[in-house]
């Protein structure tokens, strides 16, 4: 009875470690797991303004766009419950991440211990308004677009290789 009790436990024990989602020490671990993507020219735009362990800003190269280019923002975490309290706050625009953040949310989602916000960015044709002002910057709108569904699994698929 003994033997059969310890046989389930492990069992057990081998069906939930083979069922849970590998989790990731850093946004390093995270690219390269996303060998099947061409993400390009990181850099660091801080932990504290996503309650995060680290976070990444990247260019995504997704082939062909007409837009004016994607980017991926890559948070690690220490554990879930830091996923949690950050989306709290940005559904309540309580950080200072962009000015809406619960719109954010749109272009974001997880796996494990990571949180991803995928977009596009598009850059209408535009004239620029010529100033008087020779030292005024010239200004160009653009439009954050969430990156479509097929991108987002495809991240999601090669993240869970």
């Amino acid at each position: 009875m003994k033997r059969l009790i310890v046989l389930s436990m492990l069992l057990i024990a081998l069906l939930v470690g083979c069922s849970s989602e590998k989790t990731f020490l850093n946004t390093d671990e995270v690219i390269k797991a996303l060998d099947k993507h061409n993400i390009t020219e990181c850099a660091d735009i801080g932990r504290a303004l996503f309650l995060s362990k680290e976070t990444v800003s990247c260019l995504l190269d997704l082939g062909g766009s007409e837009l004016g280019g994607s980017a991926i923002n890559i948070s690690t975490y220490d554990d879930i419950k830091q996923v949690d309290l950050f989306k709290d706050k940005c559904e309540k625009n309580d950080v200072g991440v962009v000015p809406d953040c619960s719109k954010m949310l749109e272009y974001t989602f997880y796996h494990s211990n990571v949180m991803m916000t995928v977009f596009e960015i598009f850059v209408p044709e535009q004239t620029p308004t010529p100033s008087t002002d020779p030292n005024k910057a010239i200004s160009l709108a653009f439009d954050m677009r969430p990156a479509s569904k097929n991108t987002i699994d495809s991240i999601l698929e090669d993240l869970a290789d």
